[in-house]
């Protein structure tokens, strides 16, 4: 897998300014914000930074993501049914008695779709758009700060994983410190054993972690 270019150009010791609507020039980084320091004209400095303003929208790169930590498999098959870029295509029991496809998509009577029926790769793309929806709104909602496209896919599939419990992660990413969001992301990766005691989760302390590379490098590693 490929990790992307170098981070922000843009120093994160200060908050971060409001996006500019001023149309980049050819070849150069657009500003993403400016401010005056006094009343002289040439005192206004423009921010420029390679991360980039909402809304954002989580990339098919995510999706894939996501959709190997529910099967498991990139391409091949999940509980003998077919998975393409880790999407399951056939509707099957997840063991609780609830049909289920795609990337753990459980069936609605909306979805018109019954046992053991295959879908298209698009429509079970379509499907996890569906179910991560609300998660997209509270990050584009609540967070004030340019991002990478990674480090939002990382947020999104931290924020979906944990249904919501992880929000306070995003109060730190206003902060403006990059650097450190990574550790709060590593630090839930608990859940309640079988005495109802919140304990470290090796399945989710692996999750965690590559949450955390995703935000950092840009890698996506969703293999476990």
């Amino acid at each position: 897998m490929t990790t992307p270019s170098s981070s922000s150009s843009a120093s994160t010791s200060a908050p971060a300014a409001a996006p500019s609507t001023a149309p980049a020039t050819s070849g150069t980084t657009p500003p993403v914000g400016q401010a005056q320091f006094n009343t002289t004209p040439d005192s206004v400095h423009h921010v420029t930074s390679e991360r980039i303003g909402k809304p954002w929208r989580a990339s098919d790169k995510a999706l894939t993501y996501i959709a190997v930590w529910e099967s498991g498999v990139i391409n091949g098959t999940y509980n003998g049914n077919p998975v393409v870029d880790g999407f399951t295509l056939r509707v099957y029991d997840d063991g609780y008695g609830n049909p289920t496809v795609g990337a753990g998509h459980k069936l609605t009577q909306s979805d018109n779709l019954h046992m053991h029926e295959n879908i298209s790769l698009d429509r079970a793309r379509n499907l996890l758009r569906k179910d991560l929806k609300h998660t997209e709104k509270t990050i584009n909602d609540t967070v004030m700060v340019p991002l990478h496209q990674y480090e939002y896919d990382a947020l999104v599939d931290f924020l979906f994983n944990t249904s919501g419990h992880g929000k306070p992660v995003l109060d730190e990413v206003n902060k403006g410190d990059y650097s450190k969001i990574a550790q709060k992301i590593e630090k839930y990766n608990k859940a309640r054993d079988t005495h109802h005691k919140l304990v470290a989760s090796k399945g989710l302390t692996r999750r965690r972690k590559s949450e955390a590379k995703v935000f950092n490098e840009g890698v996506y590693d969703a293999s476990h």
